[in-house]
């Protein structure tokens, strides 16, 4: 179900000005305002093991990519 323009503004509209975001540098907020938390699954480890898998994919692919 969506919310109409003016239902959205309401939810979003404090956000962009409230002081509380000064502890939340690159927080997503939802359609309804709240916080879009990070999995707890996504670790350090597990973004070093993704990477690294990517990398030696790319690299089987002959491909290069650009960093």
């Amino acid at each position: 179900m969506t919310s109409s323009a003016e239902a959205y503004a309401e939810r979003i509209a404090p956000l962009l000005v409230s002081p509380d975001l000064e502890g939340h540098s690159g927080t997503m907020f939802d359609r309804k305002g709240f916080a879009i938390l990070p999995s707890p699954g996504l670790t350090g480890g597990y973004v070093h093991d993704f990477m690294a898998a990517s990398e030696a994919l790319v690299s089987r692919a002959n491909v290069s990519i650009r960093s």
